[in-house]
């Protein structure tokens, strides 16, 4: 029971890491809304420019934000789902005691 103890309370930490992990994403992804401007969204658009666009203009930082949340997400789905089978497992135990 104690290690289903420890990983509920390692579950419930870790969503609150994913919400804010979710609100990041959210505003990343507003930023690469307004800012993204690749050279292959310019060349599919026949639009050439005199010199290249600021470095700024790729928005990387966000685009790792992205990618962060999503795995953080992936990895915390997996723990959910291992905590929510001992659970079940522990309730089970109960039952036939």
């Amino acid at each position: 029971m104690k290690k289903l103890r420890l990983m509920t309370i390692i579950t419930l930490s870790l969503g609150v890491l994913i919400l804010m992990l979710t609100i990041g994403d959210f505003l990343a992804l507003h930023d690469i809304n307004k800012d993204y401007v690749s050279m292959q969204a310019l060349h599919s658009l026949d639009i050439s420019l005199s010199e290249m666009p600021p470095a700024w203009t790729e928005t990387k930082g966000e685009w790792d934000m992205v990618s962060l949340s999503l795995f953080a997400r992936g990895g915390f789905l997996m723990l959910n789902t291992f905590t929510l089978w001992l659970c079940f497992k522990g309730l089970r135990e109960e039952k036939t005691s």
